[in-house]
């Protein structure tokens, strides 16, 4: 009597844990849509991107982030690195460096998206270019180590 006792106290548990579990992922999820439909500062926003770069969560970062630049055209320039960043990891690279090339647009000296567009073209074996985005942060920090590695590197493919 006490084993059906506890067996159906568990299963009663069980189902309001999943029924809470599911509530609150349906309140995460209406709030940040709610969040991009407000203008915020882009700190709140680029820490919720970075939330779901560490889980991995592409698209729903890509989403985010798209839907912000139809909104407004004027996002700083960690947003088109970020939104690059998810398709480079995604391997749609024609997106990726349409993304890095905004981001340059916005900031042509920003470390962040010359080092993720070498890295880029490195893995898309378009040597001379990234040798060419190397050579960039090397003339504007010559004390940069990744970039010289990485010319050293590339040297031999070309």
């Amino acid at each position: 009597m006490i084993k059906i006792y506890l067996v159906s106290l568990i299963l009663i548990l069980s189902a309001a844990c999943f029924t809470t579990t599911v509530e609150i992922y349906k309140s995460f999820k209406n709030y940040t849509f709610l969040y991009l439909e407000t203008k915020h500062n882009y700190e709140e926003l680029l820490e919720v991107l970075q939330i779901h770069i560490k889980q991995k969560n592409w698209l729903a970062c890509i989403t985010k982030i798209e839907q912000k630049i139809k909104k407004e055209k004027n996002l700083p320039t960690e947003c088109y690195n970020i939104i690059g960043y998810c398709y480079y990891s995604i391997e749609i690279y024609n997106l990726a460096n349409y993304y890095y090339q905004q981001a340059l647009q916005k900031n042509p000296n920003s470390m962040v998206t010359l080092l993720n567009l070498g890295e880029m073209y490195t893995v898309i074996k378009k040597y001379k270019e990234a040798y060419n985005i190397y050579n960039k942060i090397n003339m504007i920090d010559s004390n940069n180590k990744i970039a010289q590695k990485k010319l050293k590197t590339l040297t031999k493919y070309l």
